[in-house]
């Protein structure tokens, strides 16, 4: 099948972008990448809690239609028109990067709605897998695959995650990394909620929720978080590793530390 996935671009280097919507924050923090609230209109506001005084700096780039709330110290804000065509294209090519994940076929049988503990056994390669709703109280889906594989998850549904026992969520086995799971939700509404406290919903993988809201009151994302709308609460994190790109686009920018060298200078002017 070869290497499905087109590029993040510059959707890449966010642990939070926010395309149509506010980002409402409380007691959470966003570690390893920047802050983007792409629309004008909306608010971005992250405050109180010993959660909030863990956040590491970064940058946050606000559409200039946009408002600021309350920001910890070391979140540098910026606002400017180069800004608001950065986030746009940001906001493009992760739309782009939904949909192409969206055509896929699935090389499994479909999950379709899974309410209770579930493991899933996939191969090295391209996984890519159909699901209807996920709705999980104290229990966790497992994705199995070896190091190096990639999981595409579309979701037709939602996500629903509940309870505070540790381990649950939507977790990984066998090797792979969160960096090369994705979990494409493709309906509109609430499609990410989770309770429970000590985040002990962890979900491993980047989110990309291009028509809904996410809402983490708490959890654990390790990987970016791409939504129309974010809320969260009660200390939640959102960690990302770096997420690799096709190689042919290494070769041609001389790999992945100039491609965050490119981003981070375009996003500063």
């Amino acid at each position: 099948m070869g290497d499905p996935l087109v590029p993040l671009g510059d959707a890449s280097g966010f642990s939070l972008l926010v395309t149509n919507g506010s980002i409402n924050s409380s007691n959470s923090a966003f570690q390893n990448g920047d802050i983007g609230l792409a629309a004008a209109g909306f608010t971005y506001a992250q405050s109180g809690g010993g959660q909030s005084n863990l956040q590491q700096p970064t940058d946050a780039l606000v559409n200039t239609g946009s408002t600021v709330g309350n920001i910890p110290p070391v979140v540098t804000v910026i606002q400017n028109s180069s800004t608001n065509a950065f986030l746009a294209q940001a906001v493009t090519d992760a739309t782009n990067e939904s949909n192409t994940l969206a055509a896929l076929t699935p090389t499994v049988p479909a999950l379709g709605n899974v309410n209770g503990a579930e493991t899933v056994t996939l191969s090295s390669g391209v996984n890519v897998v159909s699901v209807g709703n996920i709705n999980l109280n104290q229990a966790a889906l497992t994705l199995s695959a070896p190091a190096g594989a990639t999981i595409i998850v579309n979701v037709s549904g939602t996500i629903t995650l509940a309870g505070g026992s540790q381990g649950n969520g939507l977790r990984l086995a066998g090797g792979v990394t969160p960096n090369n799971v994705f979990f494409n939700i493709l309906s509109s509404g609430s499609n990410v909620t989770t309770s429970g406290g000590g985040n002990a919903q962890d979900i491993q993988g980047t989110i990309l929720d291009l028509q809904g809201s996410v809402g983490l009151h708490p959890a654990e994302v390790d990987g970016q978080i791409i939504a129309k709308d974010f809320s969260s609460s009660s200390g939640a994190l959102v960690s990302p590793m770096p997420i690799p790109e096709p190689s042919t686009w290494v070769m041609m920018l001389g790999g992945l530390g100039l491609l965050r060298c490119l981003q981070r200078v375009r996003r500063v002017l």
